[in-house]
């Protein structure tokens, strides 16, 4: 049982009212019904119907309906974490070795991860001997002192260059050289690159900010995407409206999608579906 079938169900027995009397005045299934106050929602039809159903349940027992789907989406929660915790134990016992081979293997797993970290320190140790190696080195030979020899070599090989005429590079030459092989010109990355709405399509470029107004005529949940990045979630009522502003593009994803009318900028598009079907509509469509 759930948190939210448990309060319906001690609302429901002391108003002294039968799952029938409910069903007759939601226009629900008795049998959704009762999956409601045992938690069984793997029987009902989809998200959107559980939290309006249960809505429905709550108005025909005077029950804070706003209560009853926050109880509702924390005992989902806590559900959906307990049988990931339980499908991931699982797992472990299918892969695991025995627990007397566990057992002796627990201190190996650590000594082959202190031997690691043994080997990354002395190999950084190792890094830092050869990188202090090469400075003293390199100071070495920067005042290790020129011999007479050294001297009388570096003068005659200035005194051949001095002699030798200098070629004078022609400006096209000189303009070659200044690219070297292999190089590259660097690339204008100031544009920014194409943007991805939330369902992989390709963004057309900005433009004005434009404004869409979804109105209804029947309980409704939504989920509704601007520009790629989700901006609401949640249940409408009936005769609700809300509106959102955008640049590139506007998603809906909505049950009930024949009870949802949406206006662009103050004109009418029409439903975004038909009928109490489950739909994905988005502005600008293909043929806008």
């Amino acid at each position: 049982m759930g948190l939210v079938g448990d309060k319906l169900r001690a609302a429901r027995k002391l108003k002294g009212m039968a799952i029938e009397e409910i069903a007759e005045i939601t226009k629900i299934r008795a049998a959704y019904l009762e999956a409601i106050e045992t938690g069984d929602y793997d029987r009902m039809p989809g998200e959107v119907f559980i939290k309006g159903w249960i809505k429905q349940y709550a108005q025909a027992l005077g029950e804070d309906p706003r209560l009853c789907i926050d109880l509702y989406t924390e005992e989902r929660h806590a559900s959906q974490l307990a049988l990931a915790e339980q499908q991931e134990l699982q797992t472990e016992d299918e892969h695991a070795p025995p627990k007397a081979v566990l057992r002796v293997a627990e201190p190996g797993r650590r000594l082959r991860v202190a031997l690691a970290v043994a080997g990354g320190v002395v190999s950084l140790l190792l890094i830092a001997v050869i990188i202090l190696f090469g400075i003293r080195l390199a100071s070495k030979m920067r005042h290790r002192p020129v011999t007479p020899s050294q001297t009388q070599t570096l003068t005659d090989s200035s005194s051949e260059q001095q002699q030798q005429p200098s070629a004078a590079v022609p400006p096209a030459a000189s303009s070659a050289a200044m690219l070297k092989p292999g190089q590259t010109i660097p690339l204008d990355k100031s544009a920014s690159p194409p943007q991805l709405a939330g369902s992989g399509q390709l963004l057309p470029p900005k433009s004005d900010p434009r404004t869409i107004i979804l109105e209804t005529n029947h309980d409704v949940w939504m989920r509704v995407r601007a520009d790629g990045e989700i901006v609401f979630a949640d249940l409408l009522e009936e005769d609700d409206s809300v509106e959102f502003t955008f640049h590139q593009r506007l998603e809906v994803h909505t049950g009930m999608a024949g009870h949802v009318e949406a206006f662009l900028d103050g004109v009418s598009l029409g439903q975004l579906g038909a009928g109490d079907e489950i739909a994905d509509w988005s502005w600008p469509t293909s043929e806008s």
